[in-house]
């Protein structure tokens, strides 16, 4: 119902369109007066605004989701979608210190070899290792493990023969095959060989602090197999001479 005030027709105040107390009254469709309780309009200038518009205006939508070809929203945030790059530094910081320690042990191993034997270089020590870990090895059986030619293989038996550390006896079960066995000054060279290189890594070891020896041990337990599964996969060398 219109409202008279002295004479003039004021229409009624739109309920809905009256401020919540405690609420600042919206803007009118005149920009320059605002609403009050009564019904009436004030100038804008004389009401203290405390909206601004960065609040009246939407929210920004999150970049960090972006719809894809089909309309939907992926569920892994763009960025975070590319490659676990940490775990990726981790293994190669880890793979260069194994391989320095590999190094530093297989230097080891050769010094120690010729500090028992002026003779044994590693391709020697290591056939002598590998026959002395299997008493009875074929020629064939000995250049797959070693990962040499069967000519290589041959060779390398005649001089631990010759030197007195191996010998070639016939087979039990098949009077035409050959097996490698050590003599027993062959045992004898293995056994000081691998005394001193144990004695040269014991040493070190117990130059660690404990925690980190405990770290270490546990880790071999896990390391020891993967190296040997990841060596049996590897492709053999092209059996050079």
């Amino acid at each position: 119902m219109p409202v008279a005030e002295e004479g003039v027709l004021h229409p009624a105040p739109d309920e809905n369109f009256l401020p919540v107390p405690g609420e600042h009254p919206p803007l009118t469709a005149d920009k320059h007066l605002l609403p009050t309780a009564d019904g009436n309009s004030v100038p804008a200038r004389d009401v203290h605004l405390s909206r601004t518009a960065d609040q009246d205006s939407p929210p920004a939508p999150d970049e960090s989701f972006l719809t894809g070809p089909d309309g939907r929203v992926p569920r892994v945030p763009v960025a975070d979608a590319g490659p676990p790059r940490v775990r990726d530094d981790v293994l190669l910081r880890a793979a260069d210190q194994l391989a320095a320690v590999a190094e530093i042990l297989v230097s080891v191993s050769a010094r120690t070899a010729v500090a028992v034997d002026g003779r044994l270089s590693p391709s020697l020590l290591r056939a002598l290792s590998l026959v002395g870990a299997s008493p009875g090895l074929s020629l064939a059986a000995l250049a797959d493990r070693a990962r040499i030619s069967r000519s290589r293989a041959s060779r390398v038996c005649d001089t631990l023969e010759s030197a007195g550390l191996l010998a070639r006896v016939p087979l039990a079960a098949d009077r035409r095959g050959v097996g490698l066995s050590l003599t027993r000054h062959g045992l004898s060279v293995l056994g000081r060989v691998r005394e001193r290189r144990d004695d040269w890594i014991r040493d070190a070891l117990l130059r660690m602090p404990d925690a980190d020896l405990d770290g270490l041990l546990s880790a071999l337990r896990s390391l020891g197999p993967s190296l040997a599964d990841g060596h049996q996969a590897l492709p053999g060398p092209g059996r050079s001479v």
